[in-house]
């Protein structure tokens, strides 16, 4: 938890946030922008990966998430 919000996965060494967003996600962009700001605020970066990625194309995923920590 930070600051009071669950994120999916969290990297402290790389202050990185990976949340994998699903359909529950289309209807809260105006929160999840809001969240993300506040997040930014602590230093903490967000990464968004689609639930459809991660079934279809972890791989990739995973390309994204280390290229993402290594930044």
């Amino acid at each position: 938890m930070i600051d009071g919000f669950v994120v999916d996965f969290y990297c402290d060494r790389a202050k990185l946030a990976v949340e994998v967003d699903g359909e529950i996600h289309l209807g809260s962009r105006d929160y999840d922008a809001e969240r993300e700001e506040i997040l930014a605020g602590r230093g903490v970066r967000v990464l968004r990966v689609s639930n459809e990625d991660v079934e279809g194309d972890l791989g990739a995923v995973l390309k994204k998430i280390v290229a993402a920590a290594e930044t």
